[in-house]
């Protein structure tokens, strides 16, 4: 994963107690939260952009990142205080996601934050597995694309499957100054029954 500035911005200050004027480059690697004020003048500071910051991100289901054909809606499965959205095939009478077919979802926030999102549920951020989207960058919008097998296949490798092929991706995100979702986002589909259906080649 690429290297990631610090949390928070503490230790923005350093940078206007040089010998020479402060870059933004050389700011923002102080801190994931710090910024630099009045650029190429006299009077640039590196500061903390928003000490004040005590809330995590805001997660919502992102409709442009989602494949064409497919809509998001309400899920009432997950248990509070987890939300989020059930995937649904427009093009299935039961909704499922076809076998062996790429599938893409994403998230947008109120605020930039790294993201993680894992197949089974967690108790925090930090116990989550480093399966990140986005490579692991700090953005205000993530996107995502798997291909999905379908169940005979998993059933086939010894993969046991729970509700006939139903799955979810629950996520977490933390921003710049070290606030957490205490909640997952949840994203919940099934995938329907291997068909015969030519195969597809992506560029």
């Amino acid at each position: 994963n690429p290297w990631v500035a610090p949390f928070g911005g503490e230790k923005c200050q350093e940078c206007n107690n040089q010998d020479f004027p402060c870059t933004e480059y050389q700011c923002e690697s102080l801190g994931q939260d710090c910024k630099l004020i009045n650029p190429g003048t006299e009077d640039s500071l590196c500061v903390w952009n928003n000490p004040r910051d005590n809330k995590p991100p805001i997660i919502n289901a992102w409709e442009d990142a989602l494949t064409v054909g497919y809509k998001y809606f309400p899920d009432n499965v997950s248990s509070p205080p987890d939300r989020g959205v059930r995937v649904v095939n427009e093009n299935r009478d039961d909704g499922c996601v076809d076998p062996w077919t790429r599938l893409s979802v994403g998230i947008t926030l109120d605020e930039p934050a790294i993201c993680k999102l894992s197949e089974k549920p967690s108790k925090s951020y930090k116990e989550m597995e480093n399966r990140y989207w986005s490579g692991g960058i700090s953005k205000q919008n993530h996107s995502f694309q798997f291909d999905l097998p379908s169940p005979e296949f998993l059933e086939s490798n010894n993969i046991t499957l729970q509700n006939a092929g139903e799955f979810a991706l629950y996520t977490r995100c933390i921003d710049r100054n070290k606030q957490a979702n205490i909640v997952s986002f949840v994203f919940r589909y099934c995938v329907g029954k291997a068909d015969l259906k030519e195969p597809q080649i992506y560029f």
